[in-house]
Formats: C-alpha cells, structure tokens, sequence
C-alpha cells in the first residue's frame, strides 16, 4: 500500500470515527432501507434482509444488469449462481446515489 493511499485510508476513518460509529451504520442502514424499498416500489422482488446495508433483488440478467449499470458508475455486484443483483450502502452514499441506481434501472 502505497504512503497516499495510507494516508487517504486514516483520514476516511477519522472523519467517519468524528460521527461516531454506531451512527455511521444506522445512517448506512436506514439508506440501504429506502432503497429496498425504492426497488419494491418499482416491481423489483427484493431479498429478504434485516437492518444491513446489503440490498439484493431479483434480476433477469444479473450480470449484464451490474455491466450496464458499471457503464453508468453505479457499482452493484452480481451473486453468481443465484438471480440477485446487490448493493451495498455505505457511509459515503446518499440520496442522490440511490436515485442515479433506480434511474439506472
């Protein structure tokens, strides 16, 4: 790991570890929520999930679906051997991020 990259990876925890941990992941869980059900809302079957900040949901073409949406910055994965697409929410995401997937869609 190069001293750059060290030094961007400290910085990132410090100013995630300013806002406290615990409301970092309730703030990742709660978008990770709306965006469930942004994706039932719009017909998508969603996996069942408790309060993570992974979001599965059924897809016809799992992986070309991660390709097109990859080509539009949106980075999900596909689970191989299954028909889910998944995403994980983050403390770097916001509103506008899961709005620029669902548009994606």
């Amino acid at each position: 790991m190069s001293a750059e990259t060290l030094a961007g990876a400290v910085a990132a925890h410090d100013v995630l570890a300013e806002q406290g941990w615990p409301e970092v992941h309730a703030r990742a869980a709660a978008l990770a929520a709306s965006l469930a059900e942004r994706l039932a809302d719009a017909g998508r079957t969603v996996a069942p999930r408790g309060k993570t900040t992974l979001v599965s949901w059924e897809d016809p073409d799992p992986e070309a679906t991660r390709d097109r949406l990859a080509d539009v910055d949106v980075i999900v994965r596909h689970l191989p051997g299954t028909p889910y697409v998944r995403a994980s929410v983050g403390a770097w995401n916001d509103e506008s991020d899961l709005e620029r997937l669902m548009a994606a869609l």
